[in-house]
């Protein structure tokens, strides 16, 4: 565990028209959507895909110092799972969409060809160690 806290002090300011808060330097830190770090947001989102959220929870604890309860473990795993399934939908196109290139590359596999020594004419068919192919 750590030996010492980190305090950090925040103005808080409220407007009184739209009835809501907000910590300007929250916007500063990316912090104005959560109470998470950018950071401790992306190990949160590790411990919750790879273990159980309570897991994540002991793991945070234990690894990094920081509290972070299982239920904002899951939370903060689930958003982000959704935040990249978005993500990847806005940005990737069907293949069936995507034309074809124009050039097209064609691979050949080797293995059915037969080697044959530079002298295999003189040798005779029964010589041979390989069973023949089937045709097909």
């Amino acid at each position: 565990m750590w030996s010492e806290e980190l305090k950090l002090e925040r103005a808080y300011y409220y407007c009184w028209e739209c009835e809501r808060g907000f910590c300007p330097r929250d916007r500063t830190l990316e912090m104005d959507a959560t109470s998470l770090s950018p950071a401790l947001t992306r190990m949160t989102g590790t411990v919750g895909a790879l273990v159980s959220f309570v897991e994540g929870s002991a793991l945070l604890a234990e690894l990094a110092g920081v509290a972070v309860d299982a239920k904002q473990v899951e939370r903060t795993a689930e958003g982000l799972g959704k935040e990249l399934a978005e993500d990847e939908r806005v940005h990737t196109e069907p293949l069936d969409s995507l034309p074809l290139p124009q050039t097209l590359y064609l691979g050949m596999d080797g293995t059915a060809f037969l080697y044959a020594p530079r002298n295999s004419w003189a040798a005779p068919a029964s010589n041979r160690t390989d069973p023949p192919r089937p045709a097909r």
